[in-house]
């Protein structure tokens, strides 16, 4: 295949034929730097930029594209109960267009959201300004209560009901 031919997003049938999923993510995207499918694989999250997006996969359509002023999100993971996490940092312009290698982040501005899917309710948000690194790394347990955030100098573990009581 030459060129644009294998960009996009691509299953695997058992028939073992790649097969182009159209419109995933949408072509404001220019790439995408993290992926994340939700536990029960109906949904799909892709972070490219300064962008986020998590589409439906069987509806093929575009449930969240989560942009907030001064705020880029880094990543974004599920949780085992479905529900959705954004890290991002504050930035101060209001759309970067640049790499992202260029600067603009202020330290100590990083914070978890949670939202509820599919209603994306907000179940909390969490203000990570205390770790140096940004952004922290950040995990879920297997069975989604605990959240452990860390960078080079403390690894800190949170109680996810506490932390984002929704539901």
């Amino acid at each position: 295949m030459a060129g644009d031919a294998r960009k996009g997003l691509f299953t695997i049938p058992k028939d073992g034929k790649l097969a182009k999923t159209e419109n995933q993510p949408s072509k404001d995207m220019k790439f995408v730097n993290d992926l994340a499918v939700s536990p029960d694989g109906k949904y799909l999250s892709f972070r490219g930029g300064d962008r986020l997006e998590v589409w439906d996969r069987q509806a093929n359509k575009l449930v969240l594209d989560w942009r907030q002023d001064y705020r880029s999100p880094r990543t974004g993971r599920f949780l085992s109960d479905g529900r959705f996490a954004v890290l991002s940092v504050k930035c101060n312009q209001k759309e970067i267009v640049t790499s992202g290698l260029t600067g603009g982040y202020h330290n100590k501005t990083a914070r978890l959201d949670v939202l509820e899917f599919p209603s994306l309710r907000v179940a909390g948000q969490l203000d990570l300004a205390e770790f140096d690194l940004m952004p922290p790394g950040f995990g879920f347990s297997p069975n989604g209560k605990r959240l452990v955030v860390s960078d080079a100098k403390q690894i800190v573990l949170y109680d996810v009901d506490r932390a984002f009581p929704g539901k």
